[in-house]
């Protein structure tokens, strides 16, 4: 609409070439119009909740929110008022230095790479740009919009030739004292053939969250070392003489761990993120030289160091990404006085029981130092059989829950656990009481990824549970005997407690299910256990689910299946249904007396509930 109306005509200047602001222009500022204006065209030009780094989200960007950004810009051009608002949602994030170098050097043009002019040149980009510096006058101009600029993304598809990067670096240093963008606070960089140029020329004092994803590059063979990589050392060193405060650092798929043996550098970083890189003995020995690490996230496949290290004294919070679980055992007993508050497990590799075994053993010397810290405990791992022989899962030797958890049960205060090691740990009713014996301060309990042991869980398991565990909100079992045939005669649990519970239910009278959801993952039981739960308190437990703020959905389903299963078991007819579409059940969700289901052909049914059916 913006682009089809003539354009505003400016404020009358002043003397001094300024555009004056008039009170209407005034008016709509402070009356948040012009903000409501830009919320409208996108969510991304929001002046009081700015876009989050999302580099990937650019690539998906419409034609659509490049229009509303050039309206922007044309309304920016009003008054003096409206450009400072504008310019400010404009240019707060840049995914391409492209514009600030256009800014800064004059005679800026993109050529192709077989150009003629090239020729000889060893730059392996897309284009390439040639340029002379801005006349000294124009440098105000370029500080208006730098000025602006609080996360910069270095996009691999931005592909600039070196020699910009060499120019604007000259320029700054002369005319700016070496500071391009002053309120920068957020560098994102993909692999590109001048990535460390471009991180020694933008990084400031203000900078506080730095990541660098290797894993977009095209593979090469390990052996191979790239230029990004043989920068990588240099990178460490320049990010902390210009941005020693950096707090948050992600350097993912590194291949060659040397390179960020100067990490140590960066002394105020608190948070580390270096996934899909060997963490070696000794490069675990530099990041014990970093003392305000509170958060760290790391690969480790066979490092760790042989004599603990006194340091990681404020680590809380340590996650393992890929790797084996022999790697992450050795590189636990490294952590010195580490007192986390969770341990997460995510990936890692498991050939035996053996492994688990190691680990656990790890994990206990963790766990006497953050007996009375660590809260949080999720070890998500994969099996990988060392003999390729054993095709036949019940030839796998495994262990019970109780026996792989066993030496962390000294953790009093763990109140979310989650395990899923589906060929190697089993879990039973004996496991379930004996957890709710050892960790009564239980919130979520999360088993669905381990294997049933034989009799699988049954609800005596969960009765005890849930007396032992009065704040479990969440429990998520791998499956579930039900007691009898007839859900009617299902043990009621009247407590009041707001539990979901998930699991596939196994009955060992009837061949077929009770619910009608073609999902084997529902909370088929929970409105049968807890009769009690209001509305409120159902829609609370059930958020654990995909979908799970729409509660009303889960109950109407669950309802409607021991409906028709006690009305079909007793010889009454069944109840009076019609084939909708998507539209017309969201319509009757909110109605009281309506019930909605879903056949196995994916077809959804409404049921209402009437005096003579009842």
């Amino acid at each position: 609409m913006l682009d089809t109306e003539p354009p505003a005509e400016r404020d009358p200047p002043t003397r001094s070439g300024t555009p004056t602001i008039t009170p209407h222009a005034t008016r709509l500022v402070l009356e948040g119009i012009f903000a409501t204006i830009c919320q409208l065209l996108n969510p991304c030009l929001d002046l009081k909740d700015p876009e989050t780094n999302d580099p990937e989200a650019y690539r998906e960007v419409p034609k659509q929110v490049l229009h509303d950004r050039r309206a922007l810009a044309c309304l920016a051009r009003t008054c003096r008022a409206f450009s400072e608002c504008a310019l400010n949602a404009l240019w707060r994030r840049l995914d391409s230095p492209e514009p600030l170098l256009r800014l800064l050097l004059a005679g800026v043009r993109s050529v192709t790479v077989d150009d003629p002019r090239l020729a000889g040149d060893p730059f392996e980009g897309t284009t390439t740009i040639f340029l002379h510096p801005q006349p000294p006058e124009q440098l105000n101009r370029f500080g208006l919009y730098a000025r602006r600029v609080e996360t910069l993304n270095l996009l691999k598809e931005a592909t600039i030739h070196p020699s910009a990067f060499f120019q604007a670096a000259m320029v700054c240093n002369v005319h700016m004292k070496g500071r391009m963008l002053p309120a920068l606070k957020e560098l994102y960089c993909e692999p590109s053939e001048t990535m460390d140029q471009a991180i020694m020329l933008f990084a400031s004092l203000g900078l506080k969250r730095v990541t660098l994803n290797l894993a977009q590059r095209t593979v090469k063979p390990k052996l191979t070392m790239t230029r990004a990589d043989l920068a990588l050392s240099s990178v460490m060193i320049c990010l902390a003489r210009t941005a020693p405060a950096i707090q948050e650092l992600s350097v993912t798929d590194v291949s060659f761990p040397q390179m960020l043996h100067n990490i140590h550098c960066l002394a105020k970083l608190e948070t580390l993120d270096i996934r899909g890189t060997e963490c070696t003995g000794y490069l675990l020995q530099r990041l014990s030289c970093l003392e305000h690490l509170t958060s760290i996230t790391l690969t480790a496949s066979a490092g760790g160091l042989q004599n603990q290290s006194s340091a990681f004294a404020r680590l809380k919070h340590v996650r393992f990404v890929g790797g084996t679980f022999v790697g992450a055992a050795r590189v636990l007993l490294s952590l010195g006085l580490c007192t986390p508050t969770s341990l997460d497990i995510h990936g890692a590799t498991a050939t035996s029981v053996y492994c688990l075994h190691k680990f656990a053993v790890s994990a206990f010397s963790v766990c006497l130092r953050a007996e009375g810290t660590l809260n949080s405990l999720s070890i998500r791992g994969t099996v990988c059989m060392a003999s390729q022989d054993r095709t036949d899962d019940a030839e796998i030797p495994r262990i019970s829950l109780v026996q792989f958890l066993q030496s962390l049960v000294i953790c009093k205060k763990l109140s979310a656990l989650t395990v899923s090691l589906e060929r190697l740990v089993t879990v039973s009713d004996e496991d379930i009481s004996y957890l709710a014996a050892k960790w009564p301060l239980l919130t979520q309990l999360d088993l669905v990824g381990i294997s049933a042991a034989d009799p699988p869980p049954s609800f005596s398991g969960i009765a005890h549970l849930l007396r032992a565990c009065p704040r479990l909100r969440v429990l998520k079992l791998p499956m579930l005997a039900a007691p009898t045939r007839d859900p009617a005669e299902w043990p009621v649990l009247d407590n009041a407690l707001e539990v979901l519970v998930v699991a596939k239910q196994l009955y060992l009278q009837r061949p077929a299910r009770v619910c009608v959801d073609e999902r084997e993952c529902i909370a088929e039981i929970a409105d049968r256990l807890f009769p009690s739960l209001d509305e409120h308190e159902s829609c609370e437990a059930t958020k654990a689910l995909p979908n799970g703020v729409k509660c009303r959905w889960r109950r109407i389903v669950d309802e409607l299946a021991y409906l028709r299963y006690l009305r079909r078991e007793r010889g009454l007819p069944d109840i009076f249904f019609v084939k909708v579409s998507e539209k017309k059940k969201e319509d009757c969700l909110s109605a009281e007396h309506w019930f909605v289901g879903m056949t196995s052909n994916g077809i959804h049914e409404i049921y209402k509930r009437t005096e003579k059916s009842q």
